[in-house]
């Protein structure tokens, strides 16, 4: 079968099916406590594959992240909203959430805040060594109930918080939660984490991130009482650091404990991901954060064309996944306005054209080395990737232009699609097949279903 028909069948099942399931589901799941079983064999644990590149779920199947970052979910809303949410990104094609443990807020005292059902997280404010039971078991209902709808939980442990986000309204000086870890020192924080660690040891959909929004200056030691403690008593979860807008392979590659890259930059984030890549000894690399749909934090706006872009560089730069952000983050009121924003729809069709692919097969082209003129750079750079055979080569042009390719990398007539990222149509590039003997000239469409620029070009000669 064609590459172009199995992508084509793969979306139309997409589109088709999915938007019906999660009403279905809903109708049979109330609450979380009343929720059955499950609803599909379990994906879980999630491991990482044998090279080090990529994840594998409980089957050994690769396992693409295609993530979203609510990071206030479980504390900001209800039960009710919690299943409605988690059902409707389901329902776009995610399967990995990011969270937060403790409360994160930019607008009131994080050591006051409380979950909708007005537990805080510790007994005393601000003391990590007294968790409050109630609180977290309200935190495990939600990561089980995501489990049945197949999401892997990222979970933030205690958020360091970016510097000063939180001052001087309510006192956050060194930045949300950072401040607390200077208060109690690194043995209590490692206390913490074995009550989360025995709290969630029987929940094989999650995995542990340390630090957030912040690099691990003055604190190195109270994240790694912290991630030996998670390692010691559930050794299957699997462990990272999200620092402050770099990579947090640049402080725990090779920490035995550290099982994955977290890339995070908003400046081209291919970059980032390409030094991940590179780096030594080998582990996954995700772009875990970057711009948010409908947020401006630098100046760069929050376009889909914004987002789209960061997850189809990622993935040609070498990552196993991408976590996309929105302004729904936050949780504030309208937050619902935004779970149908079009990045996040088209985030789903990112997923099912990766996953239409031999995508473990590919290889980032860093240098684009079959591309002679129309690579560009900065936000319009082109990128590629290739199978190791050199039968398949898939490049994301950002913007209009013409490109001049080498042909002669393929040992046969390569044909040449254009995807569309924002609806998932194909389209057979002009003068396709092409000579792998000379160089071609291919003009890239002006415009997608969306109005934008931005096309992958499919090159098969398989």
């Amino acid at each position: 079968m064609s590459l172009e028909r199995l992508i084509e069948m793969n979306f139309r099942k997409f589109t088709r099916w999915l938007p019906l399931l999660p009403a279905y589901l809903l109708s049979l799941a109330p609450s979380f406590n009343c929720l059955a079983a499950a609803d599909a064999p379990s994906l879980f644990p999630i491991t990482i594959a044998e090279g080090g590149r990529y994840f594998r779920d409980r089957a050994g199947s690769p396992f693409f992240i295609v993530g979203d970052s609510p990071w206030e979910l479980y504390w900001q809303l209800t039960e009710d909203d919690v299943q409605k949410y988690i059902e409707k990104r389901r329902s776009q094609g995610f399967n990995t959430l990011l969270v937060d443990v403790l409360p994160y807020t930019d607008w009131s005292n994080h050591l006051a805040a409380t979950d909708r059902q007005g537990h805080k997280p510790f007994l005393i404010e601000g003391d990590f060594g007294t968790p409050n039971d109630s609180y977290f078991d309200g935190l495990k209902s939600m990561v089980r109930f995501a489990e049945t709808k197949g999401m892997w939980v990222w979970l933030v442990a205690a958020d360091v918080g970016s510097w000063g986000i939180n001052a001087p309204a309510h006192g956050a000086v060194e930045g949300m939660w950072r401040d607390q870890y200077l208060q109690n020192g690194p043995q209590k924080l490692g206390k913490f984490a074995e009550y989360l660690a025995l709290k969630f040891k029987d929940c094989p959909n999650v995995a542990w991130i340390l630090g957030g929004d912040r690099d691990p200056t003055g604190i190195f030691w109270h994240v790694d009482e912290m991630a030996h403690a998670f390692k010691r008593i559930s050794p299957a979860q699997l462990v990272s650091y999200h620092a402050g807008a770099v990579s947090s392979g640049k402080f725990f590659q090779w920490e035995p404990w550290f099982d994955f890259n977290c890339a995070y930059t908003y400046r081209d984030p291919y970059k980032e991901v390409w030094d991940d890549y590179k780096r030594m000894p080998v582990k996954p690399v995700v772009l875990s954060e970057s711009g948010y749909e409908g947020e401006n934090v630098d100046g760069r706006g929050g376009t889909p064309l914004r987002v789209r872009r960061q997850a189809y560089w990622a993935f040609l730069a070498g990552a196993c996944g991408n976590l996309y952000g929105s302004a729904a983050w936050t949780l504030q009121p309208g937050w619902q306005n935004f779970l149908e924003a079009p990045g996040s729809i088209q985030m789903g069709v990112f997923a099912h054209f990766v996953n239409s692919l031999p995508w473990t097969d590919l290889k980032p082209d860093m240098g684009c080395s079959m591309i002679l003129d129309g690579v560009q750079e900065g936000t319009t750079q082109v990128l590629a990737a290739r199978t190791v055979s050199s039968d398949l080569s898939v490049l994301y042009i950002p913007s209009p232009r013409n490109l001049v390719i080498d042909m002669s990398h393929f040992a046969r007539a390569p044909i040449g699609k254009w995807f569309d990222p924002t609806d998932g149509s194909i389209t057979n590039v002009s003068g396709s097949p092409f000579s792998n003997t000379k160089e071609v000239s291919i003009m890239s469409p002006e415009r997608n279903h969306a109005g934008d620029g931005d096309f992958v070009l499919i090159l098969d000669a398989r």
